[in-house]
């Protein structure tokens, strides 16, 4: 039997608090790179063209998933420390 659905609110598989602890600490830790990774800062920074084009493709990728109209909980695009989109 399948315990998924599409209208479900559930989680089918909770994560145990211990492991989503050391999930968020894990990601907070590296929550600074991540956003220099996204933002193409310092080390990251690829040159205007290439930022200019990693940039554009980042948008394209952003409206193809809000036409797909996707919600739920497991529907956000985290990029690093707060950049998080609440559907």
């Amino acid at each position: 039997m399948n315990d998924w659905s599409p209208l479900s609110t559930a989680p089918v598989n909770p994560v145990l608090p211990q492991t989503l602890a050391e999930m968020i600490a894990y990601y907070r830790a590296r929550a600074a790179e991540y956003d220099a990774w996204f933002y193409r800062q310092g080390r990251y920074d690829r040159g205007e063209q290439n930022n200019r084009q990693w940039f554009a493709e980042t948008k394209l990728v952003e409206a193809a998933l809000e036409a797909a109209m996707l919600r739920g909980r497991n529907c956000g695009r985290c990029k690093g420390k707060g950049v998080v989109p609440v559907d």
